[in-house]
């Protein structure tokens, strides 16, 4: 079973209402008002919301379009935030025994309620569909802030629009970590849905049980779409389908840095969103690909002490092989091991370099008119990037890399 197969990511973009007046707020269905907010543009702009509801996917895609092919009958609820457009038809969720989850949200809810005063004040054991949109809008935006600083960025580093610079320096062509929509996310009850999205936006352009991963060039918007039914509901349990989620939005921001113009090698892009992952619930990794039948059972989402076993017994792979991982080929386990160790050693190690490197393996390569990056390019770039940013050799990277992972992962 492939867990998650993410691609070139595209993130679903819109919302909801603008202003709205009491009485029509009051001709809304019940469903479509926020009970903790009222849908007030006050509260639930103080909340981090842009608009309710009545939004655009992309500039050329708007959310009603979308839910006459859907289904209009469809209770989806549509929110805006700083970054994201999210549509979301989950239902309500009771959580599990999970000890871990439970601290884990009541954490997330003490935050919630920082902006939205009006929730109650100590989290219940099942969840509403509205908290469940406001705490998946709240981990959608804190991925993001994750992403930025790994990147070293903030929303000023990039342009406001099209054709424009930032301190002499292309970063893309909007706002949005260089793209000019919004990231899209789609969670839906139903895998059915998403592939109707996908059947119809998308090109087909999807895997029956993994989640739907598009970029709309022309409008520079990326999407994501995942279900707790996928991965033979795997992803039914919150705390999986958050992994899931902060993965794949991960791979979105990293595709669409600086503007969607090529890809990251696999063992930076997935390095990084193994990292983030691993920052929330490192008890579920997910994958860009992987054949081994669901690795994180029986204690295996333990990774420290295999990677260190791996270094002990002089059995992990040289960086200038994984270093030459463009795209996920039949990956296992160790390929993951191997490439999150290097990222998290470059992240921790000198998260200002690595910011830089990140940045160098974004900028454009100038290809011919019509054609795409190739492979010898992105190789070729990853080479000058690495050279001028760290100035060592691989060989030399292996041994340090191999000294710190001895030095600081856990044996057990």
């Amino acid at each position: 079973m492939k867990i998650a197969r993410l691609g070139l990511l595209a993130l679903v973009f819109l919302l909801t209402n603008p202003p709205v007046p009491a009485q029509e707020r009051e001709d809304l269905p019940k469903w479509k008002i926020d009970p903790y907010t009222n849908n007030e543009p006050e509260a639930y702009k103080a909340a981090g919301y842009e608009r309710f509801h009545r939004v655009m996917i992309h500039e050329d895609l708007s959310v009603t379009e979308v839910m006459q092919v859907l289904g209009e009958g469809l209770e989806m609820i549509w929110v805006e935030t700083e970054h994201f457009v999210i549509g979301s038809t989950l239902p309500k969720y009771k959580l599990p025994g999970d000890k871990i989850l439970k601290e884990r949200v009541a954490e997330e809810y003490e935050r919630l309620r920082e902006v939205l005063p009006e929730i109650p004040k100590k989290a219940p054991r099942t969840l509403d569909r509205w908290l469940r949109v406001h705490l998946y809008a709240m981990r959608c935006e804190e991925v993001y802030d994750r992403v930025q600083e790994i990147l070293g960025v903030t929303d000023e580093s990039f342009p406001a629009g099209r054709n424009s610079l930032v301190k002499g320096e292309y970063m893309g062509e909007g706002p949005y970590l260089g793209q000019r929509g919004k990231y899209v996310v789609l969670l839906t009850e139903k895998k059915s849905t998403l592939h109707r999205f996908a059947t119809t936006w998308c090109d087909g352009n999807f895997q029956p049980d993994s989640p739907i991963v598009h970029n709309f060039f022309q409008q520079w918007t990326m999407l994501y779409g995942t279900s707790p039914e996928l991965a033979e509901g795997y992803f039914g349990n919150d705390a999986r389908m958050h992994m899931n989620l902060a993965h794949g939005i991960t791979h979105a921001m990293l595709a669409g840095y600086k503007g969607y113009l090529h890809d990251l090698p696999v063992w930076l892009r997935e390095g990084i969103a193994h990292c983030v992952v691993n920052d929330l619930d490192a008890r579920y990794h997910n994958f860009v690909q992987i054949v081994d039948q669901f690795p994180n059972e029986k204690k295996l989402w333990i990774w420290e002490p295999r990677v260190r076993n791996l270094v002990k017994n002089e059995a992990a792979l040289p960086f200038a092989t994984v270093s030459q991982w463009l795209t996920p080929d039949r990956f296992r386990i160790g390929h993951h091991l191997n490439l999150w160790s290097r990222v998290d050693y470059l992240m921790k190690s000198d998260p200002k370099k690595f910011a830089s490197f990140v940045g160098k393996m974004k900028e454009r390569i100038k290809v011919p008119g019509g054609t795409s990056v190739s492979v010898e390019q992105i190789l070729k770039r990853q080479q000058e990037a690495w050279d001028l940013v760290y100035g060592i050799s691989f060989e030399e990277f292996d041994a340090a890399w191999g000294e710190w992972v001895l030095d600081t992962y856990s044996k057990k």
